[in-house]
């Protein structure tokens, strides 16, 4: 056996994938049943008997086309009254030539000729039911060499027709018929000319599957599979282009692989109405994971195609059964669109061996026309990040549903793009992973909560997530160590949750929202005054500000510096209310995952020093008792006035306020006048935000502690 790098077949565009597919076939069909294929660095890879002339040599002199016919279409070539002379005049070229190697294909043009004429058929039909019978009559009545094509490029159920998307609408592309295209093609080369093909036929050839230089291109459409030849306005050196110049080899070859790609599919499927399970590694398209993508075009596009490479050395039959069974799960379900496909692909819910996927959506460009657009490569790897998107999934469908029952055919843009943000991140986590991806699509969790909270009709309460994405989101960031503290603050006595605070939770009880202000720590200071103000009036015995998560207090002061990016804070905060926070066992579980790390300052390096102020001002704002030396612990509650005086600037006033309340239950404040300074507010958001060890707290800003840690 002999090893041969095909260089001109390479995994992109969608042509020349399908092209490598062909080779293997039609080597494997009629000439070497042995002969192995394989990806290397996106190259197609043979392993056969023949050596690089064998194989030129088999395509020049044996290579037998595959019947490619279409009676349906009215530019089939066998309609006299059809506009389509050319297609008609090629067809019969290759029929009356008398080249042995064109007998299949002469065969499969006649016996369709005779099934037109035993069924009185002498135009195209138009209406659906005597298509359909046709279609029924071309698949009982054609021989098995025409039904390769025919299970490629359609399917039939009792009452409809549904197409394979890789080609098109029944081997049509718009105006182009792909069996007319391939008739042409075949002419082009010489095929029906005895007793073999001329030189530059050769040359082509060797282009087409070692990408040797030629100068003898011919003028052709490339169609959906190759964009950058397709043509149209602007695509050339003047105004408009119909053809470029063109590889007839490459176009032939492209549509013998895709009888390869869905025929095999075709037979083994059950009739349905959803026609994209009929194709392998085919859903639906999410316009995600490229620079052009956009949401409009996903009501237009056709399908998406996931395009295996594969390095295992697989014989044709092999490949055939592979691709045929071609399809990807998640869990019992099956991958219906580009993010559920990604997302079976991580965790390795598709067939084994496969090493990467390439790919490419079918979106409409240039007027009704289709391209066969790449849209990246996916590596098949297990990420772990899987288990997470499973549980943001559940989610998202329950809310997509409201949306759609709320606003039926008029969903806002800004739901539309929120959405859409959602499954851009989501991609990012599936393809790269990593803790910094995971935060920033908690961060567009967030936008689209705040989004959904404004809602008229807002959904209930979302909630599901496991507390596990905290600590799969820690990228040692400032954020969302912040973000996570706040949205752990729970419910003390009648004083609800912090998500009450930041948003309208239940119709049947009053409303407690506080979330307003211009900026991030205005809307949190409000927040604290509010909870504050609730306390009192509802007489809870301790302040209402119990969280799950505290933070070092070096960390609260880089807050109170600035050192945050507040817009990603407060998009972490309201993704991070989807936690299920009433979880107790994988709350503590979470919690001991983040217990260390979360002990040292985000900047180690460069740790701000705490103000004392602010350490002052916490000791009345902290959830439980406080140990006097000597004496029993004690709750301190503060004064309604501290905040106003924070908010107003005042920090002096309110640490003296503050230290009178502290001497008043039996502290010793150090005399310490603070002077005003300009991040009051700041300090006074920095107050909601839980600290864990008031110990060192006390010590900076209380005598008798001062006092025992000179001693």
């Amino acid at each position: 056996m002999t090893c041969i790098v095909l260089n001109g077949c390479t995994c992109e565009p969608l042509g020349s994938y399908l092209k490598s597919l062909a080779v293997l076939r039609l080597l494997a069909e009629h000439k070497d049943p042995h002969a192995k294929g394989w990806w290397e660095d996106g190259t197609f890879c043979i392993d056969s008997s023949l050596d690089r002339e064998g194989i030129v040599r088999f395509f020049l002199e044996d290579y037998r086309p595959t019947p490619i016919v279409a009676p349906w279409g009215a530019r089939s070539g066998f309609y006299l009254g059809s506009p389509e002379k050319t297609a008609r005049e090629s067809i019969e070229k290759l029929v009356v030539s008398g080249n042995s190697r064109l007998e299949r294909y002469a065969d499969g043009v006649m016996s369709v000729r005779n099934l037109l004429k035993r069924h009185e058929i002498r135009t195209k039909l138009e209406d659906k039911k005597d298509i359909l019978n046709l279609l029924q009559w071309c698949r009982s009545e054609l021989p098995d060499s025409v039904l390769e094509w025919l299970d490629a490029v359609y399917v039939l159920s009792s009452d409809e027709r549904t197409f394979p998307p890789i080609l098109g609408t029944g081997g049509n592309e718009g105006s182009q018929g792909y069996s007319s295209t391939f008739a042409q093609m075949l002419l082009s080369l010489g095929f029906d000319k005895t007793p073999g093909l001329p030189p530059e036929s050769a040359e082509l050839l060797d282009s087409a599957l070692f990408s040797d230089r030629t100068s003898c291109l011919k003028s052709g459409p490339a169609g959906v599979y190759d964009p950058g030849r397709a043509g149209g306005n602007n695509q050339g050196f003047g105004v408009g282009v119909d053809d470029f110049p063109t590889n007839p080899w490459n176009i032939i070859f492209t549509l013998e692989g895709a009888v390869l790609w869905s025929s095999s599919i075709a037979r083994r499927s059950a009739v349905g109405r959803n026609f994209i399970p009929r194709s392998p590694f085919t859903v639906k398209v999410k316009a995600i994971g490229y620079s052009s993508a956009s949401i409009a075009e996903e009501a237009d596009a056709r399908a998406e195609i996931w395009a295996p490479l594969w390095t295992q050395h697989l014989r044709y039959k092999e490949l055939s059964v592979f691709i045929g069974e071609g399809r990807s799960d998640i869990g019992r379900k099956q991958a219906g669109n580009t993010l559920e496909f990604a997302e079976a692909v991580t965790s390795l819910g598709v067939d084994r061996g496969v090493t990467e996927f390439v790919r490419y959506d079918l979106l409409k460009r240039r007027g009704k026309s289709f391209i066969a657009l790449p849209a990246g490569r996916f590596p098949v790897t297990f990420r772990r990040e899987s288990d997470l998107i499973r549980e943001l999934d559940q989610i998202l469908q329950t809310l997509d549903r409201h949306v759609r029952n709320e606003f039926k055919q008029n969903i806002p843009a800004s739901i539309t793009s929120a959405r859409h943000r959602i499954d851009n991140a989501t991609y990012e986590v599936l393809l790269h992973g990593g803790a910094g991806r995971i935060k920033n699509l908690l961060a567009t969790i967030g936008q689209f909560e705040q989004i959904l909270a404004r809602m008229k009709k807002p959904p209930k309460l979302t909630t599901g997530l496991s507390p596990r994405w905290i600590v799969d989101a820690d990228d040692g960031t400032l954020e969302i160590r912040i973000a996570a503290s706040l949205a752990s603050i729970h419910a003390t006595g009648k004083v609800g949750s912090v998500r009450e605070n930041l948003e309208y939770t239940d119709p049947n009880k009053p409303d407690h929202t506080a979330w307003t202000g211009p900026t991030l720590p205005a809307r949190l200071s409000s927040i604290l005054a509010r909870r504050m103000m609730d306390a009192e009036r509802l007489g809870c015995e301790s302040n209402p500000l119990y969280s799950v998560i505290s933070l070092v207090p070096e960390d609260i002061a880089s807050f109170i510096e600035g050192d945050t990016d507040d817009r990603l804070v407060q998009d972490l905060l309201f993704g991070l209310l989807w936690i299920q926070w009433n979880n107790n066992a994988k709350v503590n579980e979470m919690r001991q995952k983040i217990r260390e790390s979360w002990s040292k300052s985000v900047n180690q390096g460069t740790v701000l020093p705490v103000p004392r102020s602010w350490a002052l001002l916490k000791l009345l704002f902290l959830p439980h008792e406080i140990q006097r030396h000597g004496f029993e612990p004690i709750m301190i509650k503060p004064e309604q006035t501290l905040i106003p005086l924070l908010l107003s600037g005042r920090t002096g006033d309110a640490c003296e306020v503050a230290r009178r309340r502290l001497f008043a239950s039996g502290f010793l404040p150090v005399r310490t006048r603070f002077p005003d300074t300009g991040n009051t507010e700041r300090i006074a958001a920095a107050l909601l935000v839980p600290v864990r060890d008031e110990r060192r707290l006390m010590s900076m800003v209380l005598e008798e502690n001062l006092k025992m840690k000179r001693g």
